[in-house]
């Protein structure tokens, strides 16, 4: 070999020599490599390990009670001094339940004719309410007088009695409702039964002109024409 041949090949063996060194410089070394592979994401296809699953979503109370259907409401009407009869067909009439009725005396006795006693305290009190509410009317008999009364609300106009004397008794029927319950006295002096409506003449009544009479007991003096009131 000449000496110019081997004087070529020296500068290339250091050229190769330099690019290996570089090489090894830029590799990773091994342990670094081996905790790579530790971390690497799973395959799709790969159940995740239980810390990282999904929890299961469920409502709180606050947002299940926000979901149920709304509560069916209405609105109870007074019925305090109404007949047990026209208190509970007032409250039929707006959609409720049949109220439940009980002695307010604490006489243990029983409603049977349900216009032969009238309403001293109601629950729930007046006012809007749900419509499946149980109602409780605490009634005496219609001459009794309610335990702890207190003074009446301000009512409409529409509830008030007008003044029917001179009228027929067929008019008080015909203004506070056949429902109601109306006891007829005869007082011409002669003490008459009073079985039928027509014949007889309103001299006064009570509830008087002006007060409450919705469903309320009517007491009402008659006299046959051409008789006079006393």
């Amino acid at each position: 070999m000449s000496p110019k041949s081997t004087a070529s090949r020296v500068p290339a063996a250091a050229a190769l020599l330099a690019a290996s060194a570089l090489a090894a410089a830029l590799a990773p070394p091994a342990h670094a490599a081996s905790a790579s592979a530790h971390t690497a994401l799973p395959p799709a296809h790969a159940a995740l390990p239980l810390e990282y699953a999904a929890p299961a979503y469920a409502l709180p109370p606050h947002a299940v009670l926000a979901l149920a259907a709304p509560a069916d409401r209405g609105t109870l009407p007074n019925l305090v001094g109404r007949t047990a009869s026209s208190a509970r067909h007032a409250a039929l009439a707006e959609g409720f339940t049949e109220p439940h009725t009980y002695d307010a005396l604490g006489l243990g006795r029983n409603q049977i004719m349900r216009r032969n006693w009238k309403v001293c305290t109601q629950d729930p009190l007046p006012g809007e309410a749900e419509r499946t509410a149980e109602i409780t009317l605490g009634v005496v008999r219609v001459e009794e007088q309610c335990p702890g009364a207190t003074p009446e609300t301000r009512v409409p106009a529409s509830r008030l009695m007008p003044d029917l004397k001179g009228k027929p008794l067929s008019a008080v029927y015909q203004k506070v409702g056949y429902r109601s319950s109306i006891h007829a006295t005869d007082v011409s002096g002669q003490n008459r039964i009073v079985l039928f409506m027509k014949g007889w003449r309103v001299c006064s009544h009570r509830p008087a002109p002006g007060e409450v009479y919705a469903g309320r007991p009517v007491e009402v003096d008659v006299v046959q024409p051409p008789e006079t009131c006393p």
